[in-house]
């Protein structure tokens, strides 16, 4: 019979190929910062947002909507808890549960944390050092009123303060174990648009080709189950002489013809769950001047914002620079994102248009550098997509795939 104790408590370890070293390390910048704070413990919710599930404990994020409650509770001093459920655990719920059949029950063995079933208020009140009851908390927001009142009402004097941002920041400065998966991400990635131009030819479906697409970024090692967390396709093809759609095509999506534009954007995890984000343009066929123009645009203005970038810069600062490009040379920057943090999810800090955006870059970052940019009140709009790691004299493209226009030969 299905037990959700066998899913909960299933003995996962770490899975991802992150070794104890790696995560302890991790765990103790962690205590560091908690120490200059002056805080007893760290509480995270919503464990999967962001990426601290793998960030964390060396798991990947699973893919089952209930594995993703809980959080972690780390101390200042002393072995973290993982918390597996959002039950809220009363003695006389453990003295419930214990009377259960515990045969079908597996502890979890990762020797770095000690399993909770649900958020207990012991396990906080552990955690606090010197009867220190300051927590911080990450995604404070999605905490739950009734985990709120919970904690308040079962510790003296608790204060709970968000430090959501502040450990984005921490956490998004890689370490050498963290760089050397980033770039092989970048590499893998990269193997996925060497084959591209085998896959896309008159008479495809758009679908049929982002279906092979994300058929190569398993075989190629992200693994897993066959959900759009592992592969995230952007595919854009048009005509560059035909009038536009009145509406867009939806699935299965337009079928490519001689003569078209595709835009292909890929942002896709490898080994040890990091994302690497990568977009070029190709034409079945011989490429007009406007588009190989505006293609010339669009690869010179990622230049521009990845030039603005170094640690102490901002992402606001790359903005500008990307900003006085398009104005120089009278160009439509479009809505998308083009300047964001990339690692254990699409988006991380540091993010363009939020507070994140403003806070000096540091050393290690890996950001995904993707300026949209259109003709005003052209109907054509080209992305160049490209992840970039910050070093302190600059930034450094990871992703190797060259960035000229290129032109596929559409005969037989």
């Amino acid at each position: 019979m299905f037990d959700i104790r066998q899913i909960n408590l299933e003995n996962t370890g770490h899975l991802l190929n992150v070794p104890d070293s790696e995560i302890e390390g991790r765990l103790n910048r962690v205590r560091t910062f908690l120490k200059l704070k002056g805080l007893g413990a760290l509480v995270i919710v919503n464990r999967c947002a962001e990426g601290y599930t793998a960030w964390l404990t060396g798991r990947p994020m699973p893919d089952i909507p209930f594995n993703r409650e809980g959080g972690y509770i780390v101390p200042a001093d002393g072995t973290p808890v993982d918390v597996s459920s959002d039950t809220l655990v009363t003695e006389d719920y453990l003295r419930n549960y214990r009377k259960l059949d515990e045969t079908v029950t597996v502890p979890a063995k990762n020797p770095l944390f000690r399993v909770a079933i649900g958020w207990y208020i012991p396990d906080i009140a552990e955690c606090l050092s010197s009867g220190d009851a300051r927590v911080g908390v990450v995604h404070l927001n999605y905490m739950t009123a009734a985990l709120y009142d919970f904690l308040h009402d079962g510790i003296d004097g608790l204060e709970l303060v968000d430090v959501s941002q502040e450990m984005a920041l921490l956490r998004a400065e890689r370490t050498d174990f963290e760089l050397e998966y980033a770039r092989y991400s970048a590499r893998s990635i990269d193997r996925v648009f060497s084959t591209l131009p085998y896959l896309l030819r008159p008479g495809r479906l758009e679908s049929e080709v982002a279906a092979d697409v994300r058929k190569r970024v398993y075989d190629l090692g992200a693994g897993g189950q066959d959900t759009g967390r592992m592969a995230d396709v952007q595919l854009i093809s048009e005509s560059q002489t035909k009038a536009p759609e009145v509406e867009p095509i939806l699935y299965p999506g337009k079928r490519l013809e001689c003569g078209d534009t595709v835009n292909v954007c890929l942002r896709a995890i490898s080994v040890n769950d990091l994302y690497a984000a990568l977009g070029r343009l190709y034409v079945l066929g011989e490429a007009e001047a406007d588009t190989r123009t505006l293609w010339n645009h669009v690869i010179a203005a990622q230049d521009a914002a990845a030039g603005a970038l170094c640690a102490g810069a901002k992402l606001e600062d790359a903005a500008s620079a990307l900003a006085a490009y398009c104005e120089k040379y009278g160009l439509k920057l479009c809505q998308e994102n083009p300047l964001y943090g990339i690692g254990y999810v699409i988006g991380e800090i540091p993010v363009l248009y939020t507070t994140s955006g403003r806070a000096p870059l540091k050393a290690g970052m890996i950001l995904a550098v993707a300026p949209t940019l259109s003709y005003p009140g052209g109907r054509h709009r080209y992305r160049c997509m490209d992840t970039y790691l910050i070093e302190e004299g600059g930034a450094v493209r990871l992703t190797q795939t060259p960035r000229e226009l290129i032109c596929l030969d559409t005969i037989g």
